[in-house]
């Protein structure tokens, strides 16, 4: 049977990338001799549409007009397929889903949803909202496969997994512990001179190569931050030499020359990375990447090696400038060695990206002052920064123990949870968050500190291009200057995405203080 892997339309961000999920998911399905195909159903409808997207892309709400948007090119492509398969990261992709399937719904043809959006407590709300068929959470690799060979009539084993099933739709859980080899991704299907197309209107920029997503391991950390989901998880991390012969066969397969590496540290240890950078200079390539490293344990020639290899810019989850609430979160990370290594990054030439945590658990004004301190005090060597306000993780290490971190829950939403602290009501908390997010934003702005690495793909391509990032930066400030704005993060990618519309607000810091942005939020 023919089977379609579809990255679902949202019209809320088109970012000139290909999409990873379903590319690793195809790769994997071919080992097994599935009749595979991947459609960026983004990217299509942004091209059917002039290059630009439908007048409801900026409506807070799942009603759409099907007349007024360009789906026809997109049913064409689909209608040969027998098995359709929608990846749905946020909630916004939910109405378009629903669209396609109405005009492609048949009684042989079936539907089947997954990606990050679909949990328990939606999947069957999902199910029904976009009458797809299958439901699978958790990650895909296994129940996929099995699921295709039952609708094709082959032998199935589902005894790793929890199926349940009402009305007619079935979800299906992966609870299988067993170690998946994480192929390598496949490309062959992308639209490649559609993403030139798009990174030359929305960068603004005439450079004819695009990123490319690789999968290092985007649920594995060693570490047990307090507020991250997937602590304590090393299962499915690559081998750092498997990681750059990736790098290396996706340049031979597809002439992949940037690269955005998915992880949450490229150095969990030194020797990793050290193997994964020697690898990549031995190579000779001129390949670039971005990726996030852990501000610890690196000596300025780790760095000027990090640089040599290809890295154009780094993003430090620095977190905040008070040790107090970095030994509260079990970051494992210490003021002054962070100074040292964002010093010697800059003075290799790398582009220092940071994120900031603000409005954190027990956090007073003097954890503010501290991280204001630690903005002024190394505002030379930061290029940009993420402010994100504080929300609790569902199935964080706080989501599991809240009494160890202080605090006690009112309501789990599915997607966050609202909590008391002990000397601050959830009403409290809210004005706390939304005072220290202003008060680092301020004080980023105090220093001509921009928000660019909000958007990483496009920094880096500009880095690329330049190859310079005194230069890159400061045509960035000239051609996208909403970077150096305190934008909402979701309302800077607006900004990127529609260059036609104006005063638009995508997920404002009121509305993201103490919880997820209105698009993650998983309830339907």
């Amino acid at each position: 049977m023919k089977i379609a892997l579809c990255y679902a339309p949202s019209e809320q961000q088109f970012i000139p990338v290909p999409p990873l999920g379903i590319a690793v998911l195809k790769s994997y399905l071919k080992q097994h001799k599935k009749n595979v195909t991947t459609f960026d159903l983004e990217l299509e409808l942004w091209l059917s549409q002039g290059y630009k997207s439908s007048e409801f892309a900026q409506k807070d709400n799942f009603i759409i007009d099907e007349t007024k948007i360009e789906l026809d090119s997109i049913i064409e492509k689909l209608k040969s397929f027998e098995i359709i398969c929608f990846s749905i990261m946020g909630k916004r992709q939910i109405p378009y889903s629903k669209m396609i399937i109405q005009n492609l719904r048949n009684k042989q043809r079936k539907f089947i949803v997954g990606g990050a959006f679909i949990t328990e407590g939606n999947s069957f709300d999902v199910l029904d909202t976009i009458d797809a068929d299958y439901a699978i959470i958790g990650e895909g690799w296994k129940p996929m496969l099995q699921l295709i060979n039952e609708i094709e009539g082959k032998n199935y084993d589902y005894s790793c997994f929890n199926v349940n099933e009402k009305n007619g739709k079935v979800v299906i859980k992966n609870n299988s512990k067993e170690k998946v080899q994480i192929p390598e991704a496949d490309y062959s299907d992308i639209n490649l001179e559609g993403y030139i197309k798009q990174q030359k209107k929305l960068y603004k920029i005439d450079y004819n190569d695009i990123n490319y997503q690789l999968l290092v391991g985007d649920r594995c950390c060693p570490y047990n931050c307090s507020f991250c989901r997937i602590s304590k998880n090393t299962e499915t991390i690559k081998d750092a030499i498997d990681i750059s012969n990736e790098m290396i066969s996706m340049h031979n397969a597809y002439g992949c020359k940037n690269f955005s590496l998915i992880c949450n540290e490229m150095n969990p240890t030194k020797k990793f990375i050290n193997e994964f950078t020697n690898n990549l200079i031995s190579a000779n390539l001129n390949l670039n990447w971005f990726c996030y490293l852990r501000p610890n344990n690196l000596s300025k020639l780790d760095l000027r090696r990090i640089k040599q290899a290809g890295c154009v810019l780094v993003r430090y989850g620095v977190e905040s400038g008070s040790q107090k609430i970095l030994d509260h979160m079990n970051k494992k990370l210490y003021v002054d060695e962070m100074k040292q290594i964002l010093k010697d990054s800059h003075e290799v030439g790398l582009w220092n990206h940071i994120n900031i945590m603000t409005g954190y658990l027990h956090e007073n004004d003097n954890d503010i002052q501290q991280t204001i301190d630690f903005i002024n005090d190394n505002s030379d060597y930061i290029d940009s920064v993420r402010v994100n306000p504080f929300f609790v993780p569902i199935d964080s290490p706080i989501h599991k123990d809240p009494e160890k971190f202080g605090i006690s829950i009112i309501e789990d939403t599915g997607s966050y949870i609202s909590f008391n602290e002990k000397i601050n009501s959830w009403d409290e908390k809210v004005i706390q968050i939304q005072k220290s997010t202003d008060a680092i934003l301020k004080e980023c702005k105090k220093h001509n500190i921009g928000f660019a690495g909000i958007l990483p793909n496009l920094v880096s391509t500009v880095v690329e291009y330049f190859n310079d990032k005194k230069l890159a930066k400061k045509w960035l400030e000239d051609n996208h200057s909403y970077l150096w704005e305190p934008l909402s993060p979701d309302t800077a990618k607006w900004k990127l995405a529609h260059p036609e519309t104006i005063d638009v607000v995508i997920n404002p810091w009121e509305k993201i203080s103490g919880q997820r942005g209105e698009n993650y939020q998983t309830r339907i």
